[in-house]
């Protein structure tokens, strides 16, 4: 029998930054993160690797698109992609021998990390990316 915490969302609309494919990405990564915390033990490493290559198609993307709005990626920004992609690692590894510590290394240590990344880094990385759009700058000057 499997019995089911409940598990508060790892991200609101309060985490939503303005950008359609980051927000996007974002609730994609929190969807699997939920599966993850709430899948049947046999499939735990499944939804681990699920959730891994969510955010590592988003975290390639998300540094794209800062590049391509002519700014480098920031070390800072990719150290903290790195550390959240070895939790996933360290979480698959550990599913192996022991599946209520992986499952509580991703609910516990997974949503702090990624709600205080997209609150500071993802939201700097929204504004290089909005920074860099001209129609953009065009559209909230004033008309003379």
């Amino acid at each position: 029998m499997t019995v089911h915490h409940i598990v508060r969302p790892l991200i609101g609309k309060n985490h939503r930054l303005g950008h359609a494919q980051i927000d996007s990405d974002h609730f994609a990564i929190a969807d699997w993160w939920m599966k993850t915390t709430l899948c049947e033990p046999v499939a735990l490493p499944f939804h681990i690797a699920g959730l891994r290559k969510a955010m590592r198609s988003h975290f390639f993307r998300e540094a794209a698109l800062v590049e391509a709005a002519g700014t480098p990626f920031c070390y800072c920004h990719r150290r903290e992609h790195s550390v959240m992609l070895e939790l996933c690692d360290d979480a698959y590894e550990l599913s192996a021998r022991n599946l209520r510590s992986a499952r509580a290394l991703v609910r516990n240590k997974l949503p702090r990390l990624m709600r205080d990344h997209i609150n500071s880094m993802d939201q700097i990385a929204v504004l290089i990316i909005r920074a860099a759009i001209p129609d953009r700058a065009h559209s909230i000057m004033p008309r003379q």
